[in-house]
């Protein structure tokens, strides 16, 4: 997850997540089913790093992403592959969302592995070149909220911060930053803390009940906050963001990032998977078709509630994508 202290799975009582696409294209196919891989075979790390640097992510950003992933299978895949079919030079092939969903025993983000980068600075450190905002890292703005979590409860608190640079210090201790730029060999420049600050805010005072409204709700506050900020992104590189939703504290925040590239026939989906889990990329045919695997996110096992119900609102799931998809 994106907080760096908070390891424990997304499941809480009144929780509901949004899933948002941002724009983007490519020009990589997808076959048929899903293409699942952890990129820790070197054949789907080296068509990954292909992918990347064909769809517009710098050379240094795809070095650094390279790196970070070595690093991580410095210690081997603790993820239970009982399920799974054989693979294919690193690549598991699934039927369907749900095929894979279900067979993986928990939340990624449960993975037993050393905390190391978290999703979202692996998405801003890819798409880097292509989001941007006017805010100024170490400037003074108007008091706002982060999300932190405070205790060790895994309980994620609202924590005011009165400038991108306050907000990234509040959130990420030395060992972490220091961690993540020794491993990518890149510094957290100050775009990089200011889109931070962006995608960590706490929004207080959510008004909404859950409702199939509330997913265009959000997508109201979220734009009007981002046009205060001044956050542009670019057509070039889609970026996924998960957010959870406490409809009993009337707040919301985002609790996961990835990238979403679409392609002729379909799209390829990479993420690093919270702190403790491992890179991960799908190729779909669908958006839809990350539905299953974001129920487990929520739930820590999949239900096929969150499939039927991806872009509606129901107890646990509220999906939308920016700007709608014409699927």
């Amino acid at each position: 997850m994106l907080n760096v202290k908070q390891n424990g799975l997304l499941s809480r009582a009144g929780l509901f997540v949004l899933g948002l696409f941002l724009t983007g294209c490519i020009s990589h196919s997808a076959p048929k089913g899903l293409r699942v891989s952890f990129l820790n075979d070197p054949a789907s790390l080296a068509d990954t790093i292909k992918i990347l640097r064909r769809n517009g992510c710098s050379k240094s950003s795809v070095e650094g992403f390279k790196k970070a992933v070595e690093y991580y299978y410095q210690v081997p895949l603790a993820v239970d592959l009982t399920a799974f079919p054989p693979p294919k030079k690193g690549v598991y092939l699934f039927r369907s969302g749900e095929a894979f969903a279900s067979a993986l025993p928990e939340s990624l983000f449960a993975t037993q592995h050393p905390f190391e980068i978290n999703c979202l600075d692996v998405a801003l450190h890819l798409s880097g070149d292509h989001v941007s905002t006017t805010l100024i890292a170490n400037a003074p703005s108007n008091r706002f909220f982060v999300e932190v979590n405070c205790g060790g409860d895994n309980r994620p608190q609202a924590y005011p911060v009165i400038s991108p640079q306050n907000a990234f210090e509040i959130r990420y201790p030395p060992w972490y930053t220091n961690m993540v730029t020794t491993i990518t060999g890149r510094p957290f420049s100050d775009e990089h803390i200011s889109l931070m600050s962006c995608f960590a805010e706490f929004h207080m005072n959510f008004q909404d009940s859950p409702s199939e409204k509330t997913g265009s709700s959000l997508l109201q506050v979220l734009r009007s906050r981002w046009d205060q900020q001044g956050v542009v992104f670019s057509e070039k590189v889609q970026t996924t963001l998960l957010h959870r939703i406490d409809v009993a504290n009337k707040r919301f925040f985002t609790s996961h990032a990835g990238l979403l590239f679409q392609n002729g026939r379909g799209y390829t989906y990479i993420e690093k998977s919270g702190g403790q889990g491992p890179f991960l990329r799908i190729d779909l045919q669908s958006q839809k078709d990350l539905a299953p695997y974001f129920g487990t996110l929520i739930s820590g096992r999949w239900n096929e509630q969150f499939s039927r119900n991806f872009m509606t609102v129901n107890d646990r799931l509220i999906a939308e994508v920016f700007p709608r998809s014409s699927e």
